[in-house]
């Protein structure tokens, strides 16, 4: 990996997802994903491993609805050098501020948003 390339790690519900994200962002010069991962736990074994800029994290992974929140603090305590960006289906008020408060430095609406600004949003 070149040193302008951003690591990042995506975390999604299910890994079809995570893996179509991934090789959509793979297909910009500067983005290279290093992990995509469906739990939790997983996110922070994939912190531990590699060296991440950026985590893309849903807010509900496989361990359940809005348990990429719980993994959101957990990188925070364990790698808080890595900018999480929190991927939210609904962008009501109080799940973006719990989205803030769990130690996200962004969120993103995939359903609302188009993909470049989702490729500007890891910038």
């Amino acid at each position: 990996m070149s040193k302008n390339e951003i690591s990042v790690l995506i975390a999604t519900s299910n890994a079809m997802t995570g893996e179509l994200l991934a090789g959509a962002l793979n297909r910009q010069a500067h983005i290279r994903v290093v992990a995509a991962v469906t739990t939790g736990p997983d996110v922070i074994k994939a912190a531990q491993s590699v060296h991440l800029d950026v985590a893309l994290i849903n807010a509900t992974l496989a361990d359940g609805p809005l348990s990429g929140f719980g993994a959101l603090r957990k990188l925070r305590e364990s790698s808080p050098e890595v900018r999480s960006v929190v991927l939210l289906d609904n962008p009501e008020s109080h799940v973006v501020v719990d989205a803030f408060r769990s130690g996200a430095k962004g969120v993103f609406c995939p359903s609302t948003s188009a993909f470049k600004a989702l490729c500007r949003c890891v910038e």
